[in-house]
């Protein structure tokens, strides 16, 4: 039965990869005044080095225009990673990852360019908050994962959860907290019409478990719900297996829903366009 790469989700296959992706987000600022416009874009590239493991590198940038005031554009922490993937039978298989990043993005430090930071920040919800690791450009991050999917007749349903636990290296008079442990989790719900054509529904849930200043906010923005939904395609070219596909990305609670919180952009609406390559 043919794989449904998810959308934020990890593919939970080791193979090679060339992919580039991005999140067209639009939001609100602080105040409620929309037209704020963002674009985190993501380059991954995966190389198999045996037919179980996979070695990973992501890196990213993102463009910011808000709704009032000075727009940037910044580089953001790279990932480095790995990925175990086992099949457990004809039917489920398991994946397991384990990633750090580089606090090198742009932003960091104590003496940061407030576009870049903001730029950062919009830059978070507009991927559902499911990288805060590559926009946490101040804390070194250590990323244990693990998948599930079951693969079957036209099916992927695919289950993940993520822990991310952040160390501050640099930036100590602009984030406080010297740790912070943030979970993300997500359900893709998937269904081939053909080996061609895909239809592809992706939940996705973050939350912070410990971050001293979110718990210690007024009206503190602990979580974010979203789903994004929308079809796949899969096609030849040469030597390179191509899977095109384009989702509509919806807040479902958290700021990401809605205004209110002590967060900086909220009531997110976005396009997520995902190009992988396979070969």
């Amino acid at each position: 039965s043919p794989y449904a790469v998810p959308w934020q989700l990890r593919p939970i296959m080791a193979v090679n990869v060339a992919r580039l992706d991005s999140a067209i987000a639009f939001y609100d600022d602080r105040n409620n005044k929309p037209g704020g416009v963002v674009a985190a874009t993501m380059v991954t590239g995966g190389y198999k080095l045996s037919p179980e493991f996979a070695a990973i590198l992501r890196a990213g940038v993102v463009s910011n225009s808000p709704p009032t005031g000075a727009g940037a554009t910044s580089f953001i922490n790279p990932l480095f990673a790995g990925l175990y993937s086992v099949p457990l039978s004809s039917d489920f298989r398991l994946g397991l990852f384990f990633g750090v990043t580089a606090p090198v993005g742009m932003g960091g430090g104590n003496s940061p360019k407030a576009s870049v930071q903001a730029a950062n920040s919009a830059g978070i919800l507009a991927r559902s908050a499911m990288d805060n690791a590559l926009f946490s450009v101040n804390y070194f991050t250590v990323i244990p994962g693990v998948d599930l999917a079951y693969i079957s007749h036209g099916w992927t349903i695919q289950a993940e959860a993520t822990v991310l636990q952040m160390t501050r290296v640099r930036g100590d008079q602009v984030d406080k907290d010297s740790a912070r442990t943030n979970l993300t989790s997500g359900l893709e719900v998937a269904y081939a019409f053909t080996p061609q054509i895909f239809a592809e529904t992706e939940f996705r849930y973050q939350r912070w478990l410990s971050n001293n200043t979110v718990f210690g906010s007024a009206k503190p923005a602990v979580e974010n719900l979203s789903v994004a939904i929308g079809p796949r395609l899969s096609f030849k070219v040469a030597s390179l297996t191509m899977r095109p596909g384009l989702a509509y990305v919806q807040g479902l609670a958290g700021p990401m829903l809605k205004g209110g919180y002590t967060y900086p952009t909220n009531s997110y609406k976005a396009v997520f366009i995902d190009i992988p390559m396979f070969f």
